[in-house]
This record gives structure tokens, C-alpha cells and sequence, in this order.
């Protein structure tokens, strides 16, 4: 293997949650921000992965649902951001909603640095999840007196342990800027390091990694951008003007595939920050629907999503010019598939 490489052999796929589960999938999907977030903030992967799972009901519940909120944080007063309105521990509360997933993993990780009664977690070991998951309740992160048994039994159910070794171990190799997620867009956050993108698939039953996703030091310096992967399909965030005809060439993919992938036209430009696929999206996405937040369009909640735009109109009976309304729920899936 190339020098930085993640060497992830001790892990095994028999290891993880029950492949195809729910949880499976959604540790697949998101795992990249748990890790990305504790070689930034030093907050256990293995925690943040857990309090996703609970409090979003692995993707599936309402507040993530409708505002991209996965960790259940409520507004308070020094919220200035998008808000929503959900049944709480009280009718009609004020939670914060968010752009994007990865905003959501990345204002928990601040929300617990930030915090002053926080402070005390940072003390004890990233590894030491029993005590992390403890000092969470004591802190006042949630009212149920047995949260720190449900993160206990979720990690343990499902290896997570496996997230926060990852990442100590990329920490420890000098290979700390894995896709470290913006606040907004979602734009890796990249020096020079190599970066290996992980997703479980990698692993193979004989302990050995099977694929490798690497980024050269030189690619890297080059383009400061690195593969992501977005419901199972590799992917590059690029910014507004980009010349995507140096896209295709730098991931050797055929510039007439790459304007197909993404349902874009010869003539189009891109005019804000956007996700450029590098090879065809799927024709279902890995939730099953998608609530559309202000100014959304179906092309872009196709690439935020990971799915044909062709297959999204399909499932919702809309045409290409179709307007979409704030909060509509979009199908990310067939009617026979969900």
C-alpha cells in the first residue's frame, strides 16, 4: 500500500451492523463525518455515530427527515440559523434545521466544544465511550434516564468502536484531513495529505481491503478537492466556474459521461458550489424521501441525493420545469422499493 494509506485489515465486514439493515446503511453513508469530526474536535466517532442512529432513528425520523437535523439539537438562544417546529417534550418546539447532513455532524461536534458543561468530556479517552456516553446525561444532552445505556448498547451492536479507531489511526499517520465537511457546502477542507475515502464495502471477509479510493499528494495540492462518496457514488465538490472539462480529464472520466452523470448540458455553467459526480448516479436514493428546503430545485436535491434526476421526476410525477414548494416531501424511491 502507498505511504498514508488507511491499513483498516484488522476490521471485517461480519463485524459491522447486518449489511442491508437500516443502520448498515446509514453507517455506510455518514460514517465519514463521525471520523472527520473527531480528528477535528477529538469528540469519539463511535459517540457521534450512535447519538445520529438514536436521535435520528438512523436517518428515518422526522426532524431528519425535514431539516437535515440528526442529532436533535433544539434552537436556543444563540441559534440564528433555519428553524422548524416539532412535538417534543413540549408541543411546537423550536429545532435548528439544517442545509445538509454534513452541517448537521458538524454544528454537534461545535454545540459540545462550545458548550461549557461540555468541558469535562474532553478529558477522558476518545476510546472511552462508556465514559463519554455517562458524562453526556449528566450534562444535560438528553432527559432520558437511560441514554447512556442505549448509546452503550448501539455502539457495542454494531462495532463502532471501529469509527474511533479509524481515526485515531489516521491522526496518528499524519493523515488528518479525511473530507472534513464545511458548514455549508459541504467542500472538503484539504492540504496535501493523501485521503482515503472508507466505505464498508471495502472490507472483505479475509481482512484484507479489497478496493482502495487514494488521492495522490500531488492530485491533492493540485485541485484541494478529494473523492467523497454520495449514496454509494464517487463524487467531487467543485465551486462556482469550475471548468469541468479539467474535471474529467483529472479523474480520467470522459467528458461526455461526466455532463450525463450530472444531467447537465454543453452550454451550462455552474453558477454556486456544487457536487459533480464522477460516474452515473443511482436510480434510487439511500433515504426514501427528501424535504425540500428554500430554493431547492430537483436538480440540485438530485445531486444532493445521489439519484437520476430522470428517476426523481418519475417518482413524483413532475416535469423537468415543475416548481417545487418549501417542505414538500419528494420520493426518493419507487412506490414497490420503499
Amino acid at each position: 500500500m502507498k505511504l498514508f494509506t488507511l491499513i483498516i485489515s484488522l476490521f471485517s465486514l461480519p463485524c459491522l451492523a447486518q449489511k442491508g439493515s437500516v443502520i448498515s446503511e446509514y453507517i455506510s453513508v455518514y460514517q465519514q463525518f463521525a471520523i472527520a469530526e473527531q480528528i477535528r474536535t477529538g469528540i469519539p466517532a463511535s459517540i457521534t455515530m450512535a447519538q445520529a442512529i438514536h436521535e435520528s432513528g438512523a436517518g428515518q425520523g422526522e426532524l431528519a427527515l425535514k431539516s437535515n437535523n440528526h442529532f436533535g439539537i433544539k434552537c436556543k438562544n444563540t441559534w440564528s440559523g433555519e428553524r422548524v417546529f416539532h412535538d417534543d417534550d413540549s408541543a411546537g418546539e423550536c429545532f435548528r434545521a439544517y442545509i445538509s447532513v454534513a452541517e448537521s455532524f458538524r454544528d454537534h461536534s461545535d454545540f459540545l466544544v462550545t458548550g461549557k458543561r461540555y468541558g469535562f468530556l474532553f478529558k477522558l479517552s476518545p476510546t472511552d465511550y462508556s465514559g463519554w456516553a455517562i458524562g453526556l446525561k449528566q450534562a444535560g444532552y438528553a432527559t432520558n434516564p437511560k441514554y447512556p445505556q442505549i448509546l452503550k448498547r448501539i455502539i457495542e451492536e454494531n462495532n463502532l468502536e471501529i469509527l474511533t479507531e479509524t481515526a485515531l489511526q489516521l491522526h496518528e499517520k499524519g493523515n488528518e484531513n479525511i473530507w472534513l465537511a464545511s458548514s455549508k457546502t459541504n467542500t472538503p477542507a484539504i492540504t496535501n495529505a493523501p485521503t482515503r475515502i472508507i466505505d464498508s464495502e471495502d472490507l472483505s471477509e479475509n481482512n484484507k481491503v479489497e478496493k482502495e479510493t487514494v488521492v495522490s499528494s500531488q492530485q491533492v495540492a493540485a485541485s484541494q478537492q478529494a473523492i467523497v462518496k454520495i449514496n454509494k457514488c464517487k463524487a467531487v465538490f467543485v465551486t462556482a466556474g469550475t471548468n469541468l472539462r479539467k474535471i474529467a480529464v483529472q479523474y480520467n472520466v470522459d467528458f461526455n459521461d461526466l455532463l450525463r452523470f450530472n444531467d447537465l448540458k454543453l452550454t451550462e455553467k455552474l453558477a454556486s458550489n456544487q457536487v459533480i459526480f464522477l460516474q452515473e448516479k443511482k436510480k434510487k436514493g439511500a433515504g426514501k424521501f427528501h424535504i425540500v428546503q428554500k430554493g431547492e430545485t430537483s436538480w440540485l436535491i438530485s445531486q444532493q441525493e445521489g439519484i437520476q434526476l430522470e428517476k426523481l421526476l418519475e417518482y413524483n410525477h413532475l416535469g423537468k420545469n415543475s416548481k417545487l414548494k418549501t417542505g414538500q416531501s419528494l420520493n426518493l424511491k419507487s412506490k414497490a422499493s420503499r
